[in-house]
């Protein structure tokens, strides 16, 4: 399966890009789609049963995002990277040096390759969510809370840290915003209305930027759909969980 798959790729890769009959163009995308989804399934079965290395099972990911992107692709390679990143802190976590009693905010001293590895997993996990939701909604109930998660717990990550000295941290925390932003200005409103109790619920977030993003994204919904958002907030506000 993987020599077949592989030398099917590359022919694809190695046709013309600009054929000229029409036919051929539709052929040539068909081609391409059946590959990708051929190709996504084994990735799939090569990541779940342990095959390979995680840089292989990334590149096969990515490869059926570049075969054809769209919103499954993006999907999948986000979950891997968000994997990636969820490994990557635990051994973040596992190799902490505690600094002294007296330091404040509990700051703390960390492999520095793990750490930049783990923020460029989460970014990059993130920035994928974002690209499905983009191109479509059929994992909008997967996709966008796991987005708002990986966000809310960086902002406190952030938060906590005393991050001013840690360049890779500022760094991810100025991508990830701007990737929000990106979100809250190009997605549809309707995706938003499905997470609002997770928003809401966000409100008195400890990083003061998310708080600001989480009201400019409750305040669009409500603007969009006022009654809906309203018996969303009013159903949040009652409950005692």
């Amino acid at each position: 399966v993987d020599s077949t798959v592989i030398s099917s790729i590359n022919s694809l890769l190695m046709a013309p890009t600009n054929p000229e009959p029409t036919v051929r163009n539709t052929q040539s995308f068909n081609e391409k789609k059946d590959v990708a989804k051929t190709l996504l399934l084994y990735s799939k079965w090569i990541h779940y049963s342990g095959q390979k290395q995680k840089k292989d099972v990334l590149n096969l990911y990515t490869q059926v995002k570049d075969l054809q992107p769209c919103e499954k692709g993006y999907f999948h390679l986000a979950k891997y990277y968000d994997e990636l990143y969820v490994d990557a802190r635990k051994c973040q976590q596992e190799s902490l040096v505690v600094s002294s009693a007296g330091s404040k905010k509990g700051s703390v001293l960390s492999n520095s390759s793990t750490e930049k590895a783990g923020w460029d997993y989460l970014f990059k996990g993130m920035y994928f969510y974002a690209k499905g939701l983009h191109s479509g909604h059929k994992n909008l109930f997967q996709a966008l809370p796991r987005l708002l998660t990986l966000w809310f717990d960086f902002g406190t990550i952030y938060q906590m840290s005393g991050s001013a000295g840690n360049k890779e941290l500022k760094s991810t925390h100025m991508k990830i915003m701007s990737l929000m932003r990106g979100c809250l200005k190009d997605l549809p409103t309707y995706q938003w209305l499905t997470v609002l109790p997770q928003l809401v619920s966000r409100i008195c977030h400890q990083n003061g930027e998310t708080v600001q993003m989480v009201k400019n994204i409750i305040t669009s919904v409500l603007h969009q759909f006022p009654q809906q958002g309203l018996w969303i907030m009013a159903a949040v506000s009652k409950s005692t969980v």
